[in-house]
């Protein structure tokens, strides 16, 4: 399945199933750790989806069992000035928001710790490098690239 390019930025923990990737995320049910497995897409109602509040659909699998699912954790980052920077989200007008690294914050004297949580919006122009770190969940196949480029030396990788 071909993801929306503001996907690209997003953190958060996806599953694979019937070929497309979806939300996953742990939660309660009853007192019980699951991962909940959710979307908007109707489709999923045939294979055991459930409606939700919002127009959601979900699915509960119990925590700790294994699952024979495609599963990851991904964060989106680049180099902007020499420092590592996670990807945040992407304007229509192609400026990306960003959260600096420690590092940076320390160097530049921006520092988190000052009562607000520090953003860069930079034209996608000045970003020759953005990747996605993807990272094994616990009980799933981690059958993907750990890391994978969608923009490199100044190339796009991925349709933009």
């Amino acid at each position: 399945m071909e993801r929306k390019k503001c996907d690209y930025f997003k953190s958060g923990e996806y599953i694979c199933i019937a070929d497309e990737w979806i939300n996953i995320n742990a939660s309660y049910m009853f007192d019980n750790l699951c991962w909940h497995i959710y979307t908007k897409n109707t489709k999923f109602l045939d294979l055991g989806f459930h409606k939700e509040e919002d127009d959601y659909l979900g699915l509960y699998l119990p925590y700790g069992d294994n699952y024979d699912y495609s599963a990851y954790r991904k964060s989106c980052f680049c180099n902007y000035k020499g420092y590592k920077c996670q990807c945040l989200g992407l304007t229509e007008d192609r400026i990306i928001t960003l959260d600096p690294s420690i590092e940076y914050q320390t160097m530049s004297g921006d520092h988190a710790w000052h009562g607000y949580d520090p953003h860069l919006d930079v034209e996608e122009s000045e970003l020759d490098d953005i990747w996605e770190e993807r990272k094994p969940i616990e009980g799933f196949k981690f059958d993907v690239e750990p890391i994978v480029y969608l923009k490199k030396d100044g190339v796009w990788l991925v349709e933009y």
